[in-house]
């Protein structure tokens, strides 16, 4: 899910449907002489060369698969190991990943998807809290005595800390 719904706007539609497809060609023992074709990806995927190309870069760029090459006597071959997707803390801690997403899918939708993923991670940890984080603004007006409380904003310097309170 986490690759559907966070990587999807960074990467694209065409670059998630290649990591699922690679996901099922996993073989859990790496044989050379058994290697698979380029060609059934892209006759899979119904994709050209350049878009294969293209989706494995931005795959690449966003760490959920490493490419090796290599030649043998049989040819040329690449090696896809696959990477499993930061969970949902360590995507939006994560500086490229977390801007990356802002980016493409604006404030109001990043905030929807950072509160959801945070506060499940936080319920699955059997934490109960409430965001009391006041804002700049909100620091300003409490020396006017009108203190005002808004939604922290999740930037890529966010860090969690938990303490006992």
């Amino acid at each position: 899910e986490i690759v559907q719904v966070l990587y999807q706007p960074i990467i694209g539609i065409v670059a998630v449907a290649l990591y699922s497809y690679l996901r099922f060609e996993i073989d859990s023992k790496l044989i050379l002489s058994e290697r698979k074709l380029n060609k059934n990806i892209i006759d899979g995927l119904g994709i050209s060369i350049p878009e294969l190309y293209d989706a494995r870069l931005k795959l690449e760029a966003t760490g959920l698969i490493k490419t090796f090459e290599g030649e043998d006597k049989l040819g040329k071959y690449h090696i896809y190991e696959l990477q499993k997707p930061l969970n949902e803390v360590k995507f939006f801690t994560d500086d490229l990943l977390s801007t990356a997403l802002l980016e493409m899918v604006g404030n109001e939708k990043f905030k929807k998807l950072s509160l959801f993923y945070i506060w499940n991670y936080l319920y699955s940890l059997g934490t109960s809290c409430h965001i009391y984080t006041i804002s700049y603004f909100g620091i300003r007006d409490f020396y006017r005595e009108n203190i005002t409380y808004s939604w922290c904003s999740w930037t890529s310097y966010c860090k969690w800390v938990l303490f006992e309170k």
